[in-house]
């Protein structure tokens, strides 16, 4: 079972994942969370979005 590296919790079956484009999964909550404070990736540091040009 895979552990969402954010909260530290197993994924349940069915639960909602969001994917950031250097293809590293977490949680959905959890990194929208996460890049409301930081935009990157937490395990790779790779941009999570880019600006609008």
């Amino acid at each position: 079972m895979k552990t969402c590296c954010i909260c530290q919790e197993d994924y349940d079956e069915g639960e909602d994942v969001g994917m950031l484009s250097c293809g590293h999964g977490f949680h959905a909550a959890c990194v929208g969370r996460w890049l409301t404070q930081r935009n990157v990736c937490p395990i790779c540091r790779r941009t999570a979005l880019q600006p609008a040009v």
